[in-house]
């Protein structure tokens, strides 16, 4: 069994060797230094991913919060119960004619 251990180490140099060709992995304190430092590396990137899902979640929910608002403001019945200023009796105030809505009349 003790070849096991010597085989993935070899392995993991290789491959660390690929990304980073300019560094030496024969000594085990770099190696281990390296992995460790990607390893932090890869930790800051998933975390910030799911920050970015978080945060894009709950934008997706107040984006929704909003059109719902929005589309119930726009189901709502005319005028919000106040009687119009200009207007008799509850009656709506109407603006007056223009010229131009007497000519498309």
């Amino acid at each position: 069994m003790p070849e096991q251990p010597q085989k993935h180490r070899e392995l993991i140099q290789q491959l660390l060797a690929n990304v980073h060709p300019d560094k030496d992995f024969s000594d085990e304190d770099v190696l281990f230094e390296q992995i460790y430092s990607d390893y932090e590396a890869y930790a800051r990137t998933i975390d910030q991913r799911e920050a970015d899902i978080r945060n894009a979640r709950a934008e997706g929910e107040i984006s929704g919060r909003n059109a719902r608002i929005e589309e119930s403001m726009s189901l709502c019945p005319e005028g919000d119960g106040v009687p119009a200023l200009g207007g008799a009796n509850n009656a709506t105030a109407t603006a007056p004619l223009t010229i131009f809505d007497i000519a498309l009349a």
